[in-house]
């Protein structure tokens, strides 16, 4: 059980923040980052590159390096941020594949966002170990998506771990330092992580100016209240209009739509469904009366020149959308689909 000390509620609900700065005892470490993505990964290199400049210190050595996927054809945002900013940039694939690389001695570690299990030999080059920041309070949404799934959970409050990395494990860690906040209504995953990000760096901070200290006191998690966010796959978008409320559609769509579409089935083809509009906007005063005096099987389409969307009933009300992109055709504005769709029979449109 984690003691009181480590949990600690935010009460800054103006969004102002200052955020406290890296001592200068600790501007003479040596770090080695790890991360990939642009929401959690590229928010922490963009700290530590501004707390530790790129400036050759004594036997030229450089306090911040890299370590990530670097695939010329498809650079990741933090293999971008490095290579215009000559970051020192060490490739994940060659340094995994590769026994005979020397090892790289660095006082600490900080991951945040990598997808790939490290190797015990990595964490030991390290004089005080690899820090992992994750957006959620451990053990709860341990795993690659825990800001998607505390939306979709429909959790109130959430927060960020810094946490002690484990070989070959993740998210398992011994607790550094944690920090709760509330959960704002009709929040996205976007919003969710800048929220997190700027907490889980102001702990980080805290733990870089006195990192032998943090690094010893760091605790065992708690064995109750594990859950887990499994990784995220286009599938997950895929809206069963039968069973899915409004309440849930809008959730999944607060979630998942910074990655993927929601997903609708229209003739034997994919569809895609983007631009949702908010569920106040599709109350029943809104969609033409017939759709609701009839109760229409769920799936079934229309359009709402009110709400500007093409709205689609599930189990307890409509939801709206403003583009729609069927497969293999161009992107249209709900009014374009409708006047290209919705006008060529008698019978209603459904979407399975």
């Amino acid at each position: 059980m984690l003691s009181a000390h480590f949990l600690w509620k935010s009460s800054r609900h103006s969004g102002v923040f200052l955020l406290r700065r890296i001592s200068n005892d600790a501007r003479d470490l040596k770090i080695l980052f790890i991360g990939s993505d642009e929401l959690v990964s590229l928010p922490v290199l963009k700290f530590l590159h501004s707390e530790f400049p790129q400036k050759a210190r004594c036997f030229n050595v450089l306090p911040l390096h890299v370590l990530t996927r670097v695939v010329q054809s498809s650079l990741n945002p933090v293999a971008r941020y490095c290579m215009k900013n000559n970051i020192s940039l060490i490739n994940w694939d060659e340094y995994a594949s590769s026994a005979c690389l020397d090892p790289i001695h660095f006082d600490v570690g900080v991951l945040s966002s990598f997808g790939k299990l490290i190797p015990e030999h990595l964490i030991q080059a390290t004089k005080f170990g690899i820090i992992n920041i994750h957006p959620s309070l451990l053990p709860r949404w341990r795993g690659s998506s825990p800001l998607q799934q505390t939306i979709l959970a429909g959790d109130r409050s959430s927060g960020v771990s810094l946490m002690l990395l484990s070989p070959n494990k993740f998210d398992v860690g011994r607790i550094i330092s944690q920090r709760k906040f509330e959960v704002p209504q009709d929040v996205f995953t976007e919003d969710l992580a800048r929220m997190a990000m700027t907490e889980g760096i102001d702990l980080l901070t805290q733990c870089l100016n006195t990192l032998e200290n943090s690094t010893a006191n760091a605790e065992l998690q708690g064995g109750s209240g594990v859950t887990y966010a499994h990784k995220l796959k286009s599938s997950d978008g895929i809206i069963n209009w039968s069973s899915d409320s409004v309440d849930k559609i809008w959730a999944m769509y607060r979630a998942l739509s910074f990655m993927y579409p929601l997903l609708t089935e229209f003739r034997g083809k994919k569809l895609m469904l983007s631009e949702m509009v908010h569920p106040k906007l599709t109350v029943e005063d809104l969609i033409p009366s017939r759709f609701v005096t009839e109760n229409v099987q769920p799936g079934t389409a229309c359009y709402s020149s009110l709400a500007n969307a093409v709205c689609v009933k599930c189990v307890d009300g409509f939801v709206g959308f403003q583009k729609l992109h069927l497969s293999n055709r161009a992107k249209l504005s709900a009014l374009d689909f409708a006047n290209g769709y919705f006008n060529e029979r008698n019978s209603d449109i459904v979407f399975s």
